[in-house]
């Protein structure tokens, strides 16, 4: 399921809508819709759009020579859309004072897990930053790993896995293994859902997005295993998450 914060983006990465026999195009660049343009918010490394020099805060004015309307990302959406992967895409930007016309390539869209597993395995994140809406925030000992997941009351699949997450979380004295879990939607609606449904894990605040955004999530739910600071796995997704949930176990006795 995509991610909340999407309905307040009008795309994460661009995609296209694939023909039957074909991948979904792609640039690689996160927007919002701005006064004269669209706001690039970030771009993916190595991907088309890093690569045709877009750069964050660029405001896209133009597509292909057709000017974008103020306030809407429309044109540039349907424009990547009716492009097919090889073809050519013409972005009129403007950066600072000047106007500049990049041209990119447009490429297939990579497997979300592979490309969020490229971009966060080895890196660093800090987990003790992310304020806590309940239960106690994770302590794990050196070695061990906390679950990171990305979740959404909304979100059928992450209901499913919640009694799979207790239950691994009640077991982190012998496991080594410490839950916590994320939403990016407004304190008030995730503390009505806990009192519905409360968890035995941490639930942790991304309010305004800025994690989420920063780390590039796109669907919920979306799991990092992190030890000692550091990215070891993501996974993508209820489909095979008991299995990266075991091999989350597997990471801390190797590491012990």
């Amino acid at each position: 399921m995509r991610h909340a914060w999407l309905t307040a983006l009008l795309l994460v990465v661009l995609t296209g809508v694939a023909r039957a026999d074909e991948a979904a195009p792609w640039i690689g660049a996160r927007v919002e819709t701005a006064a004269g343009g669209v706001r690039v918010l970030a771009v993916v490394a190595d991907a088309p759009a890093e690569r045709a020099g877009l750069e964050q805060g660029d405001l896209v004015v133009g597509v292909g020579g057709d000017a974008a309307p103020a306030g809407s990302s429309d044109l540039l959406i349907d424009h990547i859309r009716r492009g097919r992967v090889g073809d050519t895409a013409i972005l009129n930007v403007r950066r600072g004072g000047k106007q500049l016309e990049l041209t990119l390539v447009l490429e297939a869209r990579p497997d979300p897990a592979d490309r969020l597993a490229k971009a966060l395995v080895g890196k660093r994140l800090a987990v003790g930053d992310v304020p806590i809406l309940a239960g106690s925030a994770p302590a794990p000992k050196n070695g061990e790993i906390v679950l990171v997941e990305f979740w959404g009351t909304y979100c059928r699949a992450c209901r499913s896995l919640m009694p799979a997450l207790a239950k691994l979380d009640a077991q982190r004295a012998r496991l080594g293994v410490h839950v916590l879990a994320v939403s990016a939607e407004q304190a008030p609606r995730v503390r009505r859902f806990l009192g519905k449904r409360p968890l035995p894990y941490a639930v942790g605040s991304d309010a305004e997005g800025k994690l989420s955004r920063a780390l590039e999530i796109e669907y919920v739910p979306t799991f990092l295993a992190v030890q000692d600071g550091t990215v070891r796995a993501v996974h993508i997704g209820a489909g095979g998450a008991p299995g990266f949930l075991a091999a989350a176990a597997k990471l801390v006795k190797r590491n012990k």
